[in-house]
């Protein structure tokens, strides 16, 4: 049928109501925001987890243990061990 819908692209989309507009920016704001905070913003083509690793919490350390000096010597005591500090 000649003409049938035609009515509809007359009258074209209506816009989203203000506060949805509004919610919109806030929330690709908000985002622009974190992204740019992040520790590897600068970086290109590497991405920081900054997750808490409750695994891996249990193998830092909160004082030097007896016997090491400074931290740089403990540091390089478990590198020999495989750890990464």
């Amino acid at each position: 049928m000649p003409g049938w819908g035609g009515w509809a692209e007359e009258q074209g989309r209506r816009p989203a109501p203000k506060w949805q507009r509004d919610a919109e920016k806030k929330a690709a704001k908000e985002k622009a925001d974190a992204a740019r905070n992040r520790r590897d913003a600068s970086l290109k083509h590497v991405v920081i987890c900054e997750k808490y690793d409750k695994k891996a919490a249990g193998f830092n350390v909160q004082a030097l243990p007896h016997g090491f000096d400074s931290k740089a010597v403990y540091e390089v005591g478990a590198q020999g061990l495989g750890f990464r500090v």
